[in-house]
Parts: C-alpha cells; structure tokens; sequence
C-alpha cells in the first residue's frame, strides 16, 4: 500500500498516512480526528551508495575526463 502525505486544514498538521489509492471515503487527521484532510504532493530524494573515486572519471577530477570537463564535478 502506498504511503501518502495528507495535511490538515484544522489543525494545520501533516501527515503520513497508509492508504490504498483505490480506497474511498474520508481520511480522518491522527492529531485532531478531522475530516478536513487534503492530500500533498510528497517529496523524496534519490542518493547514490557509491563513494565518489567510484565515479567513471576519478570522482571529480577534470584531468581524469576527456575533453577535461568532468561532468559529476560539483
């Protein structure tokens, strides 16, 4: 089941809530039992496990990548 982010207009309050997308009815707020729930938009982030001099051009050196441009460079 999908988690969504639902945010409270009475209690001004997010929240996390595990809900099947197909489900109907009301989403009640954990915080204040409100039915005055409005789904956001939820953000994430996605992270590399690899250590930088892993990276096919030396993690970063300019020197070590053609043209002498790195593209993973900060």
């Amino acid at each position: 089941m999908p988690l969504f982010v639902y945010h409270c207009q009475d209690c001004d309050r997010s929240s996390e809530v595990l809900r099947h997308s197909s489900e109907e009815g009301p989403v009640h707020c954990p915080h204040c039992d409100s039915t005055a729930m409005h789904r956001e938009f939820a953000t994430f982030s996605v992270g590399s496990s690899q250590p930088a001099n892993a990276m096919p051009c030396g993690g970063g050196d300019p020197a070590a990548c053609p043209g002498g441009a790195c593209p993973f460079a900060n």
